[in-house]
């Protein structure tokens, strides 16, 4: 019937959707999230036939509502080309053992909420592994790597890109030696993370995505004073990662407040701090129908009560 480009999926027959429908207390017409850039209508009925052709079981309907709603929410910034896919939890004991909030208690949700983040992101960036334990020094090299990464090829696009940092819990508990907060850190990384006037207007004048310049009415010391005026561009104190002598460079910022989120995950046995620049972020609480309990009798789970202190 090519209903699909090839992947297997299960037909999604009305008792399956059905029975997926159970789980939430949305009437099957009702709608969910309206979509962009379609502004696709999208109703319960749409998510949970989803949600069974990818062989989704009935109790995760609430998570794909939450989902749904995210992906809709004016938060989330899509990306042109090609996004990578990726999904992954916080590892939130680890934000407890270093004292740093989770990612959800900090975009304003209670710590006992489960919640959902849809975000997006063009480059896996740079798998960084640092041979040190001074913060001083891994601050410094995270730094250097966000101001070379941005969202599209050589910094090239637009001055501020929204960033996703993931860093293991030895990264994250070096850190925050220096920095409590994941906001204390993104204020020196703030004011660390300025990339050199004559690089950006280089990579923006010769490759930026949004069109020709070469030849055009404005040659590149032209621009450069464009960007000057219009970037924010300061003589500052030189980065250590560049070899010179000079004690101050021109350099515009790279980061504003609020775009860089900061994401402690698993794998404790590795130090490794990766940053993801890409599109914004949309957290959106998982809501459960009121007769969940009853619902995961039914399943054969515990009740949620047993779950919460």
């Amino acid at each position: 019937m090519q209903w699909t480009d090839g992947l297997p999926i299960v037909p999604p027959t009305f008792e399956r959707v059905n029975e997926m429908m159970r789980f939430t207390d949305y009437r099957w017409d009702e709608t969910v999230s309206v979509l962009p850039i379609a502004h696709r209508n999208t109703t319960a009925w749409h998510v949970a036939v989803n949600g069974v052709m990818a062989g989704c079981k009935p109790e995760l309907m609430p998570i794909l509502i939450a989902l749904t709603k995210a992906l809709g929410g004016p938060d989330f910034r899509r990306t042109l080309g090609y996004p990578m896919s990726w999904c992954m939890v916080e590892d939130e004991a680890a934000c407890q053992r270093i004292g740093w909030q989770p990612y959800h208690v900090r975009a304003g949700y209670q710590a006992t909420d489960n919640t959902v983040t849809a975000a997006s992101t063009l480059l896996w960036g740079n798998n960084m592994a640092p041979s040190t334990t001074d913060p001083q020094r891994i601050a410094p090299l995270l730094a250097w790597d966000i101001s070379e990464r941005c969202q599209f090829a050589l910094g090239s696009g637009r001055q501020y890109t929204f960033r996703t940092i993931l860093m293991t819990e030895p990264v994250a508990t070096t850190l925050a030696k220096a920095y409590p907060t994941p906001d204390a850190l993104e204020d020196y990384l703030i004011e660390a993370s300025r990339r050199p006037l004559k690089e950006r207007a280089f990579a923006n004048y010769y490759a930026n995505p949004g069109g020709a310049k070469d030849g055009g009415e404005h040659n590149l010391r032209q621009y450069t004073g464009h960007l000057r005026r219009t970037e924010g561009a300061a003589q500052t104190t030189t980065p250590e990662w560049y070899d010179s002598s000079d004690a101050t460079i021109e350099t515009i910022p790279t980061m504003r407040q609020g775009m860089t989120q900061f994401i402690i995950t698993g794998d404790a046995a590795r130090n490794k701090l990766q940053t993801m620049p890409g599109g914004g972020y949309s957290t959106v609480k998982i809501e459960l129908p009121k007769n969940w309990d009853t619902l995961m009798a039914e399943c054969g789970y515990r009740p949620l009560s047993e779950f919460q202190k």
